[in-house]
C-alpha cells in the first residue's frame, strides 16, 4: 500500500458522531497510531497518511484540535475541505486564523475561506475538495 486516506471530521466522539454515527473515533486514532508505528519500525516512507477533516458549522471548532491531533500522530497531509449539505450545517473559515498553517504538509481548500481575496499564504491542495473548482 502506497497511500492512506482517511476523513476525519472530528476529534472528539460526541461532535464525529454528528457527520459519521455508529463510528467511534478514537479506535481510527488508535489503528492510525498503529499504522504509523509499524512503519517507522520498518523504516518504511509508505504508507503515506492523509487526514481529512470536511467542516462543518458543527465541528468547525474542532479543525485547530484536528491540525495538531494529525500533526502529533506524524500523519504526512492534513486537508481541510469545506463540507457541503444544508446551508444550516455550510460554514467558512477566517483566513488570518489558518495563514500559521502554510507550510508543506497542510492544505486547506481555498472554498472553506470567507475572503477567498486575502492573504494566499496557505496552500490550497487541488482535488483537497472536489467541489471548490480546482478539480480532483
Amino acid at each position: 500500500m502506497h497511500r492512506l486516506s482517511v476523513t476525519i471530521d472530528a476529534v472528539t466522539n460526541d461532535i464525529f458522531k454528528l457527520s459519521r454515527p455508529n463510528t467511534d473515533v478514537d479506535e481510527i486514532f488508535k489503528t492510525l497510531t498503529m499504522i504509523v508505528g509499524l512503519r517507522e519500525r520498518f523504516s518504511k516512507a509508505t504508507p503515506i497518511i492523509t487526514a481529512k477533516m470536511n467542516v462543518f458549522s458543527f465541528n468547525k471548532h474542532q479543525t485547530h484540535d484536528f491540525i495538531g491531533k494529525c500533526t502529533e500522530l506524524k500523519f504526512d497531509q492534513i486537508c481541510l475541505a469545506k463540507g457541503y449539505g444544508p446551508a444550516e450545517v455550510t460554514t467558512t473559515l477566517h483566513r488570518m486564523e489558518y495563514d500559521k498553517y502554510s507550510n508543506g504538509t497542510i492544505d486547506i481548500a481555498e472554498s472553506l475561506f470567507d475572503d477567498a481575496s486575502g492573504n494566499q499564504s496557505v496552500r490550497t491542495q487541488a482535488g483537497c475538495n472536489k467541489f471548490d473548482g480546482s478539480g480532483i
